[in-house]
């Protein structure tokens, strides 16, 4: 049953106060009536615990409008080229002199209207509350990986940003030309599959159907090699629409849904099975993890710190669990060589180098030799896959096409004899 508090007179100058069980408000007025009591307030009381509910409830909803707030910068499109820009800009402000707020406001107003606008207005806010720039950039930890932050926090705490901010965009730029090198060798390869693909299709929806008219007057038995690229070309026609909306379907679920998920699953199984590969992949994230290892290094953290956040930059599952326990074995007191040879994934080249810049106290200068080796590994290998890789492709679209124009020759070759 409710409970109501209220204010009544009793008498003429008695003001009483209390709290009373009823139906509703009506049968409170009836019963403070009957004891003779003259209402002037009443109103039903809130229970603490629902006040307590409603709290946690408004605190719960405040942080999800937060969080969906960040998300939704994040989701408006941040590409790694509006981070080096932003990188490369505010290093050059600071190395000219000028202070962290006002160059945060010019780069303000130099961004195009987006989602990376919003980013920049909400960093400039943050510092201007006396919030360090480190810490607001752990807000956005999609864009800013836990290596940025901690770069920045190093130069924070050493007085030199123009020099964090420096060693950020060399490792930013090299990581870069990096992956355009492996991605920029697929790219005739993915155009000569595209060409050949469509060439197929115009054949199969353009070509063939004019002849097959044709075909139809020359009095001879069709070859079954014949009648299939017939058949595939009659299917081809009539249903385009459906085919169409597959295609569509098959980009969708292969590179956008979740992510891409099923796309990455791909590339995974085809890293497994395909060993020059597996080794491009593997030693990009060597070079990636090294250079990382070696940025954090220089700004003045320790090798422990240091190969904790370099981990995570690792998207290879296995490598990224076996260098976090291997951190753990440091903390025991082991040494970094000794720790990473527990790692399988680790080639025995990288931990050799490894031990030798630990013993002689040069390990930036070893893993900056490291990268050096691995790049070069990669261009070999790049070299590899791209001199197989195009001579199968051409070959591939060849002998489909040069298989229908056989199936579309041996009707004329037939009617030629036929004639004969």
């Amino acid at each position: 049953m409710p409970i109501y508090e209220y204010k009544a007179k009793k008498g003429v100058d008695e003001l009483v106060e209390g709290i009373l069980s009823a139906e509703s408000q009506e049968d409170a007025v009836n019963k403070l009536s009957q004891k003779g009591f003259f209402p002037i307030e009443i109103k039903e009381k809130e229970d603490s615990g629902d006040k307590r509910t409603k709290k946690i409830l408004s605190q719960l909803l405040s942080k999800i409008l937060f969080k969906l707030n960040l998300r939704q910068l994040v989701l408006n499109r941040v590409g790694s080229r509006q981070i080096l820009v932003f990188t490369q800009k505010l290093a050059t402000l600071m190395r000219a002199k000028i202070e962290l707020l006002p160059a945060l406001r010019i780069l303000y107003e130099q961004t195009d209207e987006g989602g990376f606008k919003k980013i920049i207005q909400r960093l400039y806010n943050q510092v201007k509350k006396g919030i360090p720039l480190s810490r607001s950039l752990e807000d956005f930890p999609h864009i800013f990986s836990p290596l940025y932050t901690n770069a920045i926090k190093a130069g924070e705490a050493s007085g030199s940003m123009d020099e964090a901010l420096g060693n950020i965009l060399d490792f930013i730029k090299r990581k870069e030309a990096l992956k355009n090198k492996v991605s920029g060798a697929l790219i005739y390869p993915s155009i000569l599959l595209v060409v050949g693909f469509l060439s197929i299709i115009f054949v199969l929806v353009f070509v063939i159907p004019k002849l097959k008219g044709l075909f139809m007057d020359v009095n001879v038995n069709l070859h079954i090699f014949t009648k299939a690229i017939l058949a595939v070309s009659t299917f081809t026609v009539n249903n385009w629409p459906y085919e169409a909306l597959a295609g569509c379907l098959f980009i969708y679920f292969t590179f956008f849904l979740k992510n891409g998920i099923f796309a990455k699953k791909m590339g995974s199984f085809l890293v497994l099975k395909l060993p020059v590969v597996k080794r491009v992949v593997k030693n990009q994230e060597l070079i990636n993890f090294s250079r990382s290892f070696s940025l954090l290094i220089g700004t003045g953290l320790s090798p422990l710190e240091s190969l904790e956040i370099a981990a995570l930059t690792i998207r290879e599952r296995r490598m990224k669990e076996e260098l976090l326990e291997a951190a753990v074995s440091i903390k025991e007191g082991k040494t970094i060589a000794d720790s990473l040879k527990r790692c399988d994934s680790l080639p025995a080249f990288f931990i050799s180098m490894i031990a030798v810049g630990e013993e002689s106290g040069r390990l930036k200068d070893i893993l900056d030799e490291i990268v050096s080796s691995y790049t070069e590994e990669i261009d070999s290998d790049i070299n590899i896959i791209t001199s197989i890789l195009e001579p199968l492709l051409i070959l591939g679209i060849g002998v489909i096409l040069g298989a229908i124009v056989i199936a579309i020759l041996l009707p004329v070759f037939q009617a030629t004899h036929v004639i004969h």
